[in-house]
């Protein structure tokens, strides 16, 4: 029996080892005994240097995973962040959109052609009034992710019944708060939760912080001297399918339930909200109630008609608010090009869209190729035009074989 405290032990394919003992070795195994105190040492610091390399490395990709995964989860502050500073901000659009139910089929398409249109239309930012998921399973949050991830805008999300059929835990995770607030120019954003229950239409939340939303909606509304209010929530208050639906009326009585969604009208009459939008039902109407226009967008990507795929844009200025829906499908007959403004001085810009417009009237989503004819300014493939000099021009958007212009002057 070799008396060493320490033994070298040398691998025939590669790899050294420091062992205290020689038992149970494989014959396979070349040792060398009685090795010598300087060996010892080298073998004890070598592997300590490769341990540490390797927890370091561990630590570095832990840390940039757990930092990818951050960045993900944050939806709505990662939005906030993105977004102008009010003083800035003048005349400005976003979009408004719900019900893209990623996992149902073609819902993907859908969504990400509403997500390029906000893009091509110049808008700020997108609302989405709920309904993100079709199921919630993990992989329909990772395709949600992905296109959020490759959108160049600010998009604010608002939890549905989908969202939290069996867990809200996904859009905690991955979007952020289930109800909040912001400003932006002249305007307060509100957006609630009245679906977290999974199809209990109210903004009473689970026991133990049952009117905590409500306390919270209470006295944001009564802070903001904003101009103009929007709030945004998944289930509509009035008619089929609303708050005000037995089938979705659950730990509480009908009457109750007419007494919150009265008490939610008048708090909403007394701060003075201009629009409230909802989605859920998958279509789109436009009315107006005791002063307040309310419009449900229900057409991102949801099972429907595909006819009825659409989405809102709200322009706001400064004396007055003008909201269009714009469908993704249908037969067109003409071009328009709007703003229809044509006078400019130099240094001035304008965000132009070009839509198709179908026999009825409706507006229809397009991807116009621009063109500028005239040296007096620059217009982007998006339609930004910006004069540079004095002169006049001609401003032509055209998709396929039909064509449509807008004669402007810079001075």
């Amino acid at each position: 029996m070799l008396d060493a405290q320490y033994l070298i032990i040398q691998h025939p394919i590669g790899g050294t080892f420091l062992s205290r003992s020689i038992q149970h070795l494989e014959p396979c195994l070349e040792f060398t005994p009685q090795a010598s105190e300087e060996d010892v040492m080298k073998m004890k610091r070598r592997l300590l240097l490769k341990s540490i390399i390797l927890v370091t490395l561990f630590l570095s990709l832990t840390f940039l995973v757990q930092s990818k995964e951050i960045k993900r989860e944050v939806q709505i502050v990662k939005s906030l962040s993105q977004l102008k500073k009010s003083k800035d901000v003048k005349d400005f659009s976003f979009i408004v959109c719900s019900d893209n139910h990623m996992g149902w089929e073609g819902a993907d398409k859908v969504f990400r052609e509403i997500l390029k249109q906000a893009e091509l239309r110049g808008a700020d930012f997108v609302i989405n009034c709920g309904d993100l998921v079709e199921k919630g399973n993990f992989k329909e949050w990772k395709d949600l992710r992905r296109a959020l991830e490759e959108f160049s805008l600010p998009f604010f999300p608002t939890i549905g019944n989908h969202d939290s059929f069996f867990t809200n835990k996904y859009y905690l995770k991955y979007m952020g708060s289930l109800y909040y607030s912001f400003d932006y120019g002249d305007c307060h954003f509100l957006i609630l939760d009245n679906a977290q229950l999974a199809n209990n239409a109210t903004l009473y939340l689970e026991p133990g912080q049952k009117d905590e939303q409500w306390r919270w909606l209470k006295s944001d509304l009564k802070k903001s001297k904003k101009r103009y209010k929007f709030v945004f929530m998944h289930f509509p208050m009035y008619g089929r399918r609303s708050m005000l639906d037995p089938q979705y009326i659950k730990n509480a009585t009908w009457e109750e339930r007419e007494r919150e969604v009265g008490e939610l009208n008048n708090l909403f009459i007394r701060a003075g909200v201009d629009y409230v939008f909802n989605g859920h039902i998958h279509n789109w109407t436009r009315t107006i109630r005791d002063g307040i226009v309310r419009i449900r967008s229900g057409g991102a990507g949801g099972e429907t008609d595909p006819q009825n795929f659409h989405f809102i844009q709200v322009f706001v200025k400064k004396d007055k608010i003008i909201d269009e829906v714009v469908f993704l499908n249908g037969k067109i007959f003409e071009l328009n090009i709007s703003p229809q403004r044509y006078k400019f001085k130099v240094g001035e810009t304008q965000q132009y869209i070009a839509d198709g417009i179908s026999k009825d009237g409706d507006l229809i989503a397009l991807k116009p190729i621009w063109e500028l004819k005239g040296d007096i300014g620059k217009l982007t493939p998006s339609g930004a035009f910006k004069a540079t000099r004095k002169g006049r021009g001609k401003i032509i958007a055209s998709s396929g074989a039909l064509k449509t212009s807008l004669e402007v002057e810079a001075r």
